[in-house]
């Protein structure tokens, strides 16, 4: 897939690139990115994306692995958010 997972997530909840970093989205987040076959993407894209989206240096063995991660991040989002 040549699309990069970050402009997908955006594309799909109708947000900005930078939106995707509040907390209040994190629930239209997490629906897209539950439907993300992790694969789909490179596990080096998955780890640059989840970088930026996480604010911190992350890599990840598999695509899989950062999936999981991100939703796991996103849940915890949304129980400190709102």
């Amino acid at each position: 897939m040549s699309e990069r997972l970050i402009d997908h997530i955006a594309e799909k909840s109708g947000l900005y690139v930078s939106d995707l970093l509040l907390a209040k989205n994190s629930a239209e987040i997490i629906r897209i990115v539950s439907s993300v076959n992790p694969e789909d993407f490179t596990v080096d894209d998955w780890s640059a994306s989840l970088s930026y989206l996480c604010q911190r240096h992350l890599h990840f063995a598999t695509a899989a692995a950062a999936k999981d991660y991100y939703l796991k991040s996103l849940l915890n989002n949304l129980m400190n958010c709102c």
